[in-house]
């Protein structure tokens, strides 16, 4: 089944290098077809012991599916860890 998905993410870079910004994205295939808009953040880092890193970030928004006209929030939580 053919997909896709097309996101965009402009943001605003912080010194420390995390980013917030606005989410718009478009996903569909042969039986749906829905878009979301939203916010993100993400880069906020915690370093710990000698090189180890844990990664933040997260979105929310909300979600409309145009076959069947819900509309319905999305929260994500983004954990990494780098050691």
């Amino acid at each position: 089944m053919p997909q896709y998905w097309i996101e965009g993410r402009p943001y605003y870079q912080f010194e420390g290098g995390m980013r917030v910004g606005p989410n718009f994205a478009v996903a569909g295939g042969d039986d749906y077809l829905k878009a979301r808009a939203g916010l993100f953040v993400t880069g906020y880092e915690w370093r710990f012991g000698e090189g180890r890193r844990l990664f933040f970030g997260g979105e929310a928004g909300a979600e409309f599916d145009f076959e069947d006209g819900d509309l319905a929030p999305f929260v994500g939580v983004h954990i990494g860890f780098f050691y």
